[in-house]
């Protein structure tokens, strides 16, 4: 689908850096009915992930910025003993080191960039982002706290004449959905929640792979994994779900609900015909 191309095209520079937006722990809900109209709404944590990780890094890689001849040691090839490198190596070693610093410079301009200007080494770039998102429709609050955690409440309505797809965010221009809406040429509707999903194995079409971002960077603390509750509401016939549990019935609705969580190894889907 066109989002997750968008997706795959930019992971180049996102996997160096290992930063992607994710769920934390939350409470998503859609109402999908037989007319067409539906709403949506999320209530929790979005959590940028390794962002507290490329913060906590800085100091280190301030301390590595000069290039130290001095400190350097080479081995024997026989006895593996320590001794003194030759200018030649040293001159190698300060090569390789200059390469290793413009490449991560490289990759550091390449996420910001395809991250709309957000750099997680900044909290003000993140409190700026938080501030700029809830100027938008739907969005009624976000607050971002730290560690590349931020606080929202999303709720929105309308008629599913056309894909949905959330988050979007202004001037990123490379996520993963949390949730996506696709119409088939029957008219039937396929709900799908890639990043609704706790397993550490995933690839980048069948829900995202948070779980490379996650370990992308050694120096990463353990993310936030996604923690919650998908639920669907709707009127309409459900040709297709995963829950645990199939539907329960509500008056004339009937109720599908996922637990998001560390026995759950599928994304949310249902396919379902007005």
């Amino acid at each position: 689908m066109k989002l997750f191309k968008i997706a795959a095209a930019g992971c180049l520079a996102l996997f160096a850096t290992g930063c992607l937006f994710s769920p934390g722990r939350f409470d998503a809900g859609m109402t999908v009915m037989k007319d067409g109209t539906f709403s949506y709404r999320y209530a929790g944590e979005i959590f940028l992930l390794n962002a507290a990780a490329a913060m906590n890094a800085s100091a280190e890689e301030e301390a590595q910025e000069t290039f130290d001849p001095e400190s350097q040691t080479c081995l024997t090839d026989e006895t593996l003993d320590e001794r003194k490198c030759t200018e030649e190596e040293i001159a190698e070693r300060r090569s390789e080191f200059e390469e290793n610093k413009a490449r991560k410079a490289q990759q550091t301009k390449e996420m910001i960039e395809a991250l709309g200007g957000i750099n997680p080494k900044d909290p003000a770039t993140m409190q700026a982002f938080a501030k700029r998102l809830e100027g938008h429709d739907g969005w009624k609050k976000v607050a971002y706290k730290s560690d590349g955690l931020f606080e929202v409440e999303y709720e929105t309505r309308g008629r599913l004449d056309r894909e949905f797809v959330f988050p979007v965010f202004d001037s990123v221009s490379v996520i993963i959905p949390f949730v996506q809406v696709t119409r088939r040429d029957n008219g039937a509707i396929h709900i799908a929640a890639p990043a609704f999903l706790h397993a550490d194995k995933k690839n980048m079409f069948d829900g995202s792979f948070l779980g490379a971002a996650a370990t992308a960077d050694s120096r990463a603390k353990p993310f936030m994994r996604p923690t919650g509750t998908f639920t669907i509401r709707t009127d309409a016939e459900i040709l297709t779900n995963n829950t645990r549990d199939g539907p329960v019935r509500e008056g004339n609705a009937r109720i599908l609900k996922w637990e998001v969580g560390p026995l759950e190894t599928n994304q949310p889907e249902a396919l379902l015909l007005p």
